[in-house]
């Protein structure tokens, strides 16, 4: 134990006998100190270590300077484009910088030598962008991670995608830290999936629960019936977290075992009465539970608790081909969500899950009817809210451009809705850019919002500027960035109104600068 922290909690009466040392060269400092109380003693070699430790390190010599980097093989970009990334690295529009970045790297430029310790710090904060800060670093920008600890996540042969796996690769798997192993798993899993997944099962029974839950992550890379065995095997481990993640990929290869368990308990649970012959009526779905969810059942879907048997319904019914029900029953999709309808017991669950099972497979044939059975939903508390308006985001990126645009239109002129800033998350589930049609559709209620500013009440329509700043195409930026003039009044609304829009007009600027610089690289 540190011998100034041990007499601190011992406590100086104790352990002040002036004897501890600081391990530092302050120690003959102390010793030449009057005599006093113990804690001004104690006091002072603390600071005194303090000042010691922040005055840095004096120069060494160096015998031998290293070598020089490698000589640089992509040519430099363009003084606006190194401005424009620069800017972002320094925090303006920070969310855009990996759209530069590929703008960049696909046309085989890097950045300059100044914008490179800004670059590698950026990469030492964040992990996710670090391949693609890489491919514009150069040469220099992989030398420099050598001589910076923070930085070395450059001279790492597993941070740049493209290349080959290094020669130590199985050195790598066998003595590397964690992170290091799973970022070559998930390297030789896009290449070799099968040598990936005969590595992961060599060492399986002996890696921690923790590693073994994160290496199957990698086995969704190129996921393929071949996988179908070992992951099996993993329903049978000890770690919770690992059968779900095994669970959870085997119940996305349609053809697996577990997914035609999961279809013959779900075809026991579910079943339709066809309207009589010739007769008038609709169809109708019955809903029948089982006593108990046995072992097996249990084992393919780990983690829910036994005794909920309506989770369980909506699990299972998530992971069936919703085209297993339509050719089942002989009916169509609107069809079977009315029937799903009508039954005001089992109605929630039947259609959670299907729309699990929709915005897996995307399907629009499903996501429209559903779309409108959630946008019917009454009266939710907050949190019913929140998962109410997750679901429709979750759908309308299912939908057709031209479909999602218009329901989200609808949404758009619906003031009830739009004072609800849950709702105006839905936007940003629509595909992007958004198309003109609709850019300027949002660009014309934008204008009528303000117009009437200050509103008699408040709400947060503002804040869909910022799915729109995203969302925009390039034809629409010049009307974008016309002058609004808000009321010259000391209001909130108005105060946030402008803050948002100086946002809104920020982001639109740099898109455009974005647009130039994939028009120069395009030349």
């Amino acid at each position: 134990m540190d011998p100034l922290l041990k007499v601190a909690l011992a406590g100086t009466a104790r352990g002040g006998d002036r004897t501890a040392a600081t391990g530092t060269p302050v120690d003959p400092l102390l010793a030449g100190l009057p005599s006093g109380s113990p804690e001004r003693w104690l006091l002072l070699a603390a600071g005194a270590r303090a000042v010691y430790r922040r005055a840095g390190r004096g120069a060494r010599l160096i015998a031998d300077a290293p070598e020089a980097a490698s000589a640089e093989h992509l040519p430099l970009c363009s003084p606006a484009a190194a401005r424009l990334v620069g800017e972002m690295l320094a925090g303006q529009g920070l969310d855009l910088l990996p759209e530069a970045l590929e703008l960049l790297r696909r046309g085989g430029r890097r950045l300059p030598p100044d914008l490179l310790p800004a670059t590698l710090d950026l990469g030492a904060r964040w992990p996710d962008p670090r391949p693609a800060l890489l491919a514009v670093t150069g040469e220099r920008g992989r030398w420099l991670g050598y001589f910076n600890p923070d930085w070395g996540w450059a001279a790492d042969p597993l941070t740049a995608t493209d290349d080959p796996l290094p020669a130590d690769a199985e050195r790598i798997w066998q003595e590397g830290t964690p992170d290091r192993r799973l970022a070559l798993l998930r390297r030789l899993r896009a290449g070799d999936p099968a040598r990936a997944r005969d590595w992961l099962a060599d060492v399986w029974k002996r890696e921690k629960v923790e590693f073994r839950a994160a290496a199957l992550g990698a086995l969704a890379i190129g996921l393929a019936p071949p996988d179908e065995p070992f992951l099996e095997a993993a329903l049978d481990d000890r770690g919770q977290e690992v059968r779900r993640r095994a669970a959870d990929l085997l119940g996305c290869l349609p053809g697996s075992t577990l997914a035609r368990r999961m279809r013959e308990r779900a075809d026991a649970l579910l079943s339709w009465e066809a309207p009589a012959r010739g007769g008038a009526g609709d169809g109708r779905l019955v809903v029948t539970l089982p006593n108990a969810i046995d072992r097996d059942w249990q084992r393919d879907e780990p983690g829910g608790p036994a005794s909920d048997r309506a989770a369980w319904l909506a699990r299972a019914l998530g992971l069936v081909p919703l085209t297993h029900w339509e050719e089942r029953f002989g009916a169509r999709p609107a069809e079977l969500i009315a029937a799903a309808d009508r039954d005001e017991a089992w109605e929630p669950t039947v259609l959670e899950g299907w729309t699990r099972a929709a915005v897996a497979a995307r399907s629009a044939a499903w996501a429209a009817p559903l779309w409108d059975w959630w946008s019917r939903v009454g009266t939710l508390d907050a949190a019913g809210t929140r998962y109410k308006v997750a679901r429709l985001r979750e759908l309308i990126g299912c939908l057709p451009p031209d479909r999602a645009e218009q329901l989200a239109e609808e949404l758009l002129v619906d003031t009830a809705r739009m004072a609800d800033h849950e709702w105006l998350t839905v936007l940003d589930g629509l595909p992007t850019p958004w198309s003109a049609a609709f850019g300027n559709r949002y660009l014309a209620m934008l204008r009528e919002r303000v117009g009437r500013l200050p509103a008699p009440t408040g709400d947060l329509w503002h804040r869909t500027l910022g799915s729109a700043a995203r969302g925009l195409p390039p034809a629409c930026f010049d009307a974008a960035l016309q002058a609004r003039d808000l009321p010259a009044v000391p209001d909130w609304q108005i105060h946030e109104w402008r803050r948002r829009l100086d946002q809104f007009i920020g982001t639109i600027r740099t898109r455009q600068r974005l647009q130039g610089l994939s028009e120069e690289i395009a030349q």
